[in-house]
């Protein structure tokens, strides 16, 4: 597991991006924020609920992701429901990505788990949270304070769970 202020590897991993699947590629994306959110439990329902915020993180620079634990999430029928879905959902059925990034892949109370990555690819922040309006808004915050106070998190800070966000 990588600590806050360490710089993630780059990685290749398989994903769901623009209605067709193909290999994510961490390189792509380092020019810009990522807010990758670990969703254990993921539908179509989470799919809608996030493509609905990724405009919103675009405004901020960032990028919004989807990690889902399970390969079946990539079943063809799942595929054909969710043409719409603009936000890139990444597979991580061995949990690599999970362990590297230090989020749970089990849903706990029916949290999940979100990174933030800068642009220069430093994990800056690790959040506990439900999905929902308050979840989300808490990864803007952290976002946001992250962006306008980049050296605010040191390495080896641990986890932090948004208050009122597990609500």
């Amino acid at each position: 597991m990588i600590g806050i202020g360490q710089k993630v590897p780059l990685l290749r991993t398989p994903a769901f991006m623009q209605g067709d699947l193909t290999l994510f590629d961490l390189s792509a994306y380092r020019h810009r924020w990522l807010a990758l959110c670990s969703l254990p439990n993921f539908g179509l329902l989470e799919a809608t609920l996030l493509d609905r915020q990724r405009d919103d993180f675009d405004r901020e620079g960032t990028s919004l992701l989807a990690l889902c634990p399970d390969a079946p999430t990539f079943h063809a029928s799942w595929i054909r429901q969710t043409p719409h879905v603009r936000v890139p959902i990444l597979a991580d059925p061995l949990g690599r990505l999970h362990r590297l990034l230090g989020i749970g892949r089990e849903s706990v109370h029916g949290h999940c788990g979100s990174v933030l990555i800068d642009p220069s690819g430093v994990l800056r922040c690790r959040l506990a949270h439900t999905l929902n309006g308050r979840g989300i808004n808490a990864i803007k915050e952290a976002l946001i304070a992250n962006q306008r106070h980049p050296s605010s998190r040191t390495e080896g800070s641990d986890v932090l769970i948004a208050k009122g966000a597990l609500a």
